[in-house]
């Protein structure tokens, strides 16, 4: 209920700046699906604003009294300023430091690493978001009433899979979620819309291999007609089960992929070509990319990077 009321203060100062936001993940389904803020946990929330409005709103955060959590390459807002806004990152974390937290997106993918691999075109994602009327906000339970914007049904469900496969099919609520989002669908859900973003977005691996885990884990209701369109091949399959399966996650037992979850999101790649492209751009960078490294500029100082990301596995 704080974070409910601390949240509804920062989006008016939002939306009085005529800045459309929308929510994603918890931020929206606990409202939604589970109907009770103390069912779904959430570390943060996390809002969507259109690329233009990125940096503006990033200011009317601070100017609400968050302060932003610095990153390797962030510092502070200023810094945005020294780089173009091709180079910004995807989201930026903001906190009071008394546990109530945003990370602000202007992209669905925020990742550095993955952000050429998949190919989400936001100005289509905004276009087809749906915008609630008064009567519709005034209806939604436990603080959906709180957003005017949201994500189009078809791209909530391939963001949700394609989060799950970024985070290296490890998060265990995040099957919960797309399982009740499916369970939920309305009459008019058409599973055709979903597979040409599916198709668009290049998520055909990422979306099969979390569907998978979804049915093995929650009877998940995906019709087998929507599995076999979007299997990837017996390749992209033997390289994910190699690393990692819902076996081994109920079991508990270690895995590479248990322990190294950077190279299941590697694996969940769609296309080979693009897979090898994607490690000699990070192995063999373009010098913009690690001169502007805030902590760790040079070549060297890239691979390190690089290391410690595996090995974290985030």
């Amino acid at each position: 209920m704080v974070r409910e009321h601390r949240l509804k203060r920062i989006l008016d100062v939002l939306y009085q700046a005529d800045i459309e936001v929308i929510p994603l993940k918890g931020g929206i389904l606990q409202g939604l699906l589970y109907r009770n803020s103390g069912i779904r946990s959430m570390d943060d929330l996390d809002i969507l604003v259109r690329p233009e409005n990125y940096k503006s709103s990033a200011n009317l955060l601070i100017r609400s009294g968050l302060m932003l959590v610095p990153t390797n390459r962030f510092q502070s807002l200023a810094q945005l300023d020294e780089f173009p806004d091709t180079d910004w990152p995807g989201e930026l974390s903001f906190n009071d430091g008394q546990g109530f937290a945003i990370d602000l997106h202007r992209n669905l993918v925020t990742s550095q690493w993955f952000s050429t691999v998949y190919y989400l075109d936001m100005k289509a994602v905004w276009e087809r978001s749906v915008r609630l009327s008064d009567d519709e906000q005034g209806a939604k339970a436990a603080g959906a009433g709180l957003w005017k914007v949201l994500l189009s049904p078809y791209d909530m469900l391939a963001h949700l899979c394609l989060h799950s496969a970024l985070h290296g099919l490890q998060i265990m609520k995040n099957f919960l979620d797309i399982d009740l989002w499916i369970r939920n669908l309305p009459t008019s859900w058409d599973w055709g819309q979903f597979m040409e973003i599916v198709n668009q977005w290049q998520i055909r691996s990422a979306v099969f291999h979390v569907m998978t885990f979804c049915k093995e884990f929650l009877g998940t209701p995906v019709p087998e007609e929507v599995l076999r369109q979007i299997d990837p091949g017996w390749l992209a399959r033997w390289r994910v089960r190699k690393l990692i399966s819902p076996q081994k996650l109920m079991a508990d037992r270690p895995s590479l992929g248990k322990r190294y979850p950077t190279l299941v999101k590697i694996s969940l790649v769609d296309h080979i070509s693009e897979m090898f492209l994607t490690i000699i751009k990070l192995t063999f960078p373009g010098r913009a990319l690690y001169t502007r490294h805030y902590t760790k500029q040079g070549i060297i100082g890239h691979w390190l990077h690089i290391f410690d990301v595996i090995k974290r596995g985030d």
